[in-house]
């Protein structure tokens, strides 16, 4: 079995997102990171792992292996 690991960006927005528009206020938008192992072959997700932006997948490599 071949294993594909990647990982993508997803903004997190709350109930004060809009709120932070209108009024035009400066903040950090808040990310997190999704990282996911896949068969190769059938395309079945085999291990997700969600973290902070700050995270690499190589850093989630030996947990991910262990699921």
């Amino acid at each position: 079995m071949s294993i594909a690991i990647d990982s993508t960006g997803l903004k997190i927005k709350g109930q004060g997102e809009w709120r932070r528009i209108k009024h035009i206020e400066k903040y950090r938008s808040g990310w997190i990171k999704v990282h996911l192992a896949v068969n190769d072959k059938t395309g079945e997700i085999l291990v997700v792992e969600i973290t902070t932006e700050r995270k690499t997948d190589a850093s989630q490599l030996l947990k991910m292996m262990k699921n």
